[in-house]
């Protein structure tokens, strides 16, 4: 069964933890991903201490879209400029619904893999990598401020399982992940395989949870299409001035003998509202 997970602690770059507990407040006890799978009812999961990475021009800023001709297109994420008080600043997202992929050790084995090929290359990719333990598609994101936002928010993840029940969309979905794909060399990702039921199912869970939290009023920022992928570097995670300026692409070079790579299964158990942190 599809669980909606709750994450109300903010994300962080660096220290990472995904950890699921069945309470609100102080961790105790930790929810495997095995025993998420064995749940036979609806509960919200609240944590005090997720932590995901995903940044500025993270997996929810760097959208690859799809064409009225079936093309699939890159478009360059936008930069949000920090402008106080004015609606660019109340619509730059704060949080979002995440499907997590991390319990899978064929995804972790993947990109790890591609990880260590492009440090082999370009030892300065180093810091343009996503932790694996993060791994995760990003369904929708949103802006939530204050207090009163955020619980709206927590509220909303807790009557989404009966809104997917009505679409029967409660089953965990199982997709292939294959291949390698990027947004304007800025982001490097594994790919979902194409021509098949899990990926259907995916962007149905996707789109019934837009249309959920809209019912809520809480709206995604990103009204671009959803392309479901799982981040494995991105160019946004480096924070100097000299390793942006000698690092501006991810070469192809770096992954050409991983461009297929087949990462196997991945099901997806839970959905999660986590938050962004700016940093």
């Amino acid at each position: 069964m599809l669980l909606p997970a709750l994450s109300p602690t903010l994300g962080s770059f660096h220290r990472v933890s995904w950890h699921c507990f069945l309470q609100h407040g102080p961790a105790k006890a930790p929810l495997s991903s095995s025993s998420m799978g064995s749940l036979h009812s609806l509960a919200a999961m609240y944590s005090q201490e997720d932590e995901l990475t995903h940044g500025r021009s993270g997996a929810a800023n760097a959208i690859r879209t799809t064409g009225d001709n079936g093309d699939r297109q890159d478009r360059r994420p936008k930069r949000s400029r920090a402008v106080p008080n004015t609606d660019e600043t109340r619509q730059r997202p704060t949080h979002f619904i995440a499907a997590q992929v991390s319990h899978e050790s064929n995804v972790i084995q993947a990109i790890q893999e591609v990880q260590k090929a492009l440090v082999g290359h370009t030892a300065g990719l180093k810091d343009t990598l996503v932790e694996p333990a993060t791994a995760h598609f990003t369904l929708m994101v949103m802006p939530l401020r204050g207090g009163e936002e955020k619980d709206r928010g927590y509220a909303a993840l807790r009557s989404l399982g009966a809104a997917m029940e009505q679409k029967s969309l409660l089953a965990p979905v199982s997709l292939e992940l294959q291949g390698l794909s990027h947004f304007r060399h800025q982001v490097l990702y594994l790919d979902v395989a194409p021509a098949q039921d899990g990926l259907g199912r995916l962007k149905a869970v996707a789109a019934a949870a837009r249309e959920h939290f809209l019912s809520q009023g809480l709206g995604s920022c990103d009204q671009r299409p959803f392309t479901p992928h799982v981040t494995i570097a991105k160019l946004s995670n480096l924070k100097s001035y000299a390793a942006r300026r000698s690092i501006n692409t991810i070469p192809e070079a770096a992954y050409q003998k991983h461009f297929n790579i087949q990462a196997g299964s991945a099901r997806i158990l839970a959905l999660q509202l986590c938050a962004m942190q700016y940093i």
